[in-house]
C-alpha cells in the first residue's frame, strides 16, 4: 500500500470526482449517508479544510473540516471500511486540530454506519454527545397559507444579537454572527427589534434551513410555524426542489412543528466529541 495523505483548502475536479465516489459506493454497499454539504466541494473558505487519503491513485478516505465555531472542528469522514485507514486520518486531525488551537473534534456519523460506530466505542477515545435529524420537506404535503409575515434581510448591526438568540446566551457573551451567515440570514422584526431569524443556504435547486429561533418570550404564539412556512413559500416561488433542515433529536416541540408543516425524517446523525488536552 503506497499512502498519500494531503490537507488542503481548495479541491481540484479530478479531487471532487474522487470523493463523490467514494461517497456513492460506500452509500450504495452499507445504505448509510453523511453530513456533507456540496458548497464544500465548490467554494474556497478558510474555515473548511479537507483531507485526503490516497493509496497509490485511488481515493480511500476523506474527510470534511470545519471550524465555524473556532473552539471545534466539525469532521464528517467518508472511508473505506479499514480501521488502519481511520486510526490514520484520525492521527491526522488530532494533530491538525492541535496546530490550529482547536479544542474540540465533533466526528458526525450516520447511526446506520456500524462500522465507524464499532470503531468509536473500541478506540475509547471519543465519548457521544447527541443525535439530530436530517429532515426533507416533502412538497406535495406543504400546504400554502398566507401567514401574514414579512422576513427581512438580516442587518450589519443585528449579527450580535442574532448570534445570541441562535446560542441562548446575552450578546456580549456571544461571538457574533459570521458576515458570510448575516448575509443568508432573514428576520421578522416587531417595532424595529428582531423577534425571529432564519438562515437560507442555496445550492443549486437546494436549500436548507439554518439557525431558526423565536425569541423566548414571543414562543408558542404560532410566530415559528409563520416563519419557516413563509419561508418556504418564498423557496418554492424560486423553484426549489429539495429543501432539508436539522434538528435536534430530543427536541420533540420542534420536530412535532416540523412534521406537521411536511418535514420528514431522512437520517439519525450521532455526535462524538474528543477534547483536546494539552
Amino acid at each position: 500500500m503506497t499512502i498519500r495523505q494531503t490537507i488542503q483548502k481548495k479541491l481540484k475536479a479530478y479531487e471532487v470526482n474522487a470523493i463523490q465516489t467514494l461517497k456513492e459506493n460506500n452509500s450504495s454497499l452499507y445504505s448509510i449517508e453523511y453530513k456533507l454539504d456540496l458548497s464544500f466541494f465548490k467554494f474556497q473558505n478558510n474555515k473548511i479544510n479537507h483531507l485526503l487519503y490516497w493509496d497509490k491513485d485511488e481515493l480511500v478516505g476523506y474527510a470534511a473540516m470545519s471550524n465555524f465555531d473556532p473552539e471545534a472542528l466539525e469532521v464528517t469522514l467518508i472511508v473505506r471500511p479499514d480501521q488502519k485507514i481511520l486510526n490514520e486520518m484520525n492521527k491526522t486531525i488530532r494533530t491538525f486540530s492541535q496546530q490550529e488551537k482547536i479544542n474540540k473534534i465533533l466526528l458526525i456519523t450516520d447511526r446506520k454506519d456500524t462500522f465507524f460506530r464499532s470503531y468509536m466505542e473500541g478506540v475509547n477515545q471519543y465519548k457521544y454527545v447527541f443525535s439530530e435529524y436530517s429532515m426533507i420537506l416533502v412538497i406535495n404535503q406543504f400546504e400554502p397559507k398566507s401567514t401574514n409575515v414579512s422576513l427581512e434581510p438580516a442587518k450589519k448591526e443585528e449579527a450580535g444579537m442574532i448570534a445570541s438568540l441562535e446560542e441562548n446566551q446575552l450578546a456580549n457573551e456571544t461571538m457574533p454572527l459570521d458576515p458570510e451567515d448575516l448575509e443568508k440570514t432573514l428576520v421578522l422584526r416587531k417595532n424595529e427589534q428582531v423577534i425571529a431569524s432564519i438562515r437560507v443556504e442555496n445550492e443549486g435547486n437546494s436549500s436548507g434551513l439554518y439557525g431558526f429561533v423565536v425569541r423566548s418570550e414571543f414562543r408558542n404564539q404560532g410566530i415559528g410555524r409563520k416563519v419557516i412556512s413563509q419561508t418556504i413559500q418564498e423557496l418554492l416561488e424560486k423553484q426549489a426542489k429539495n429543501i432539508y433542515l436539522e434538528v435536534e433529536s430530543t427536541n420533540e416541540t420542534a420536530l412535532h412543528l416540523y412534521r406537521s408543516i411536511g418535514f420528514k425524517e431522512q437520517t439519525l446523525f450521532d455526535y462524538y466529541i474528543y477534547e483536546i488536552t494539552d
